[in-house]
């Protein structure tokens, strides 16, 4: 598995910008994972996807 970002990097990224940070993944993000980093699920691929490479997953961290 590549390796996901933290939460000290998104918080990174977030202090240098007033927009919220757009997280995009082709990993399908373990709740827990998800619930631990403040991201929202944006828009998911549908199931049926044929190809690996077109399964994607967008999350958003909002500014707080």
């Amino acid at each position: 598995m590549p390796a996901m970002a933290t939460p000290e990097e998104l918080k990174r990224v977030r202090a240098n910008s007033p927009l919220p940070v757009i997280l995009i993944t082709n990993w399908d993000l373990q709740p827990a994972y998800v619930q631990s980093l403040g991201l929202v699920l944006l828009h998911s691929t549908p199931q049926n996807a044929l190809q690996y490479d077109e399964v994607f997953h967008i999350y958003e961290q909002p500014n707080p």
